[in-house]
């Protein structure tokens, strides 16, 4: 109570001392805020504009689980828990990387999993997954390798960090 008190307080001060200051510069103040609401402008619009991007992104991208239906649909009848209203998009950053044409994280038994579509056909990355159970990436200029397990052209990313990761490989080899 004696926070909200205080904070009330506090509130009303700065209300005061803001209505009842002058500075004797009211030309500069107005510049000020003319500059102050220019900027604010120039922010929302480059929120904006970020917005319309990432919203075009994801209209490229179709459904979010396109290309995966049948995968989850037979984790489902595994009887996995698969939460597809959950699914979104991997940053498409990370789905290049890997050189994946697209990436989903999905709840598989309330933990994320990552799964990504491939291209098959002369795909380095793929082919690397299929023969080493890795993809390495290049961050920085430093190479990472990624335990991958990959089977006709669906990826799932880190499989041992997931606790059903051994029987979602078993179903995906199955699949």
């Amino acid at each position: 109570m004696r926070k909200l008190f205080s904070l009330c307080a506090v509130i009303m001060l700065a209300f005061i001392i803001g209505a009842c200051g002058d500075t004797g510069n009211d030309a500069g103040d107005s510049k000020d805020s003319a500059d102050k609401e220019k900027d604010a402008q120039n922010e929302a619009s480059e929120n904006a504009s970020k917005e319309d991007d990432q919203a075009a992104e994801n209209e490229d991208a179709g459904d979010v689980l396109e290309g995966f239906e049948d995968f989850f649909i037979y984790l489902e009848a595994m009887e996995l828990e698969v939460d597809t209203d959950a699914a979104k998009l991997q940053d498409a950053a990370v789905t290049e990387s890997v050189g994946a044409e697209k990436g989903v994280l999905i709840p598989i038994e309330g933990i994320e999993a990552q799964f990504y579509l491939f291209n098959t056909e002369d795909n380095e990355m793929y082919d690397e997954a299929a023969e080493k159970g890795t993809i390495t990436i290049d961050v920085g200029g430093e190479e990472f390798p990624i335990p991958y397990f990959v089977h006709d052209g669906i990826g799932f990313a880190n499989p041992d960090d997931h606790y059903k990761g051994k029987e979602i490989v078993g179903y995906l080899e199955q699949f």
